[in-house]
């Protein structure tokens, strides 16, 4: 998903196709500092791509009057302009650690026999406040994939409390 959003986010404000964005595994070799993606949501790599790409642009911008992508690359690049750009993006502390936050609630129908233990969803309903979407299809998959690993942590996991 985080791919995918970084894919389209960066073609649009590049103001290119998507087809022409690579998104390169995160390693030590590409990311020196990367955190890992469960500790930052898209949007954080998302805005550390807007921060290389504003770098960018303003680079291209004397080659890109009425030229297409590929044209003002090479013209830069023959004029020797530095076509690697970089950004960070940390999210500013808050009160609650991050200032980052989505609001939701689920409501779960469920049947449970007493005898057995058995349970069994019957229906389930989530509503998250996400904002500006970048890609609605994956934000609905990452919401309903969370759902389901909380479902499953509740449903087959044991807490022991020290």
């Amino acid at each position: 998903g985080v791919d995918v959003k970084v894919t389209q986010f960066v073609a649009k404000v590049l103001s290119i196709n998507a087809a022409r964005v690579a998104v390169v595994p995160s390693c030590t070799a590409t990311t020196p500092s990367a955190a890992a993606t469960h500790l930052q949501p898209a949007e954080s790599a998302c805005a550390a791509a807007s921060i290389a790409c504003r770098k960018l642009a303003a680079r291209l911008q004397p080659f890109r009057t009425d030229k297409p992508w590929e044209q003002a690359v090479k013209a830069a690049s023959k004029a020797g302009v530095n076509l690697t750009a970089d950004g960070r993006f940390e999210h500013p502390k808050g009160l609650n650690h991050h200032t980052y936050a989505t609001y939701g609630t689920a409501v779960s129908e469920v049947l449970v026999d007493t005898l057995t233990g058995q349970v069994r969803v019957e229906r389930v309903d989530l509503l998250m406040d996400l904002g500006l979407q970048i890609n609605a299809a994956v934000d609905i998959g990452q919401i309903q994939g969370g759902f389901v690993m909380a479902l499953g942590y509740m449903l087959s996991e044991e807490l022991k409390v020290d």
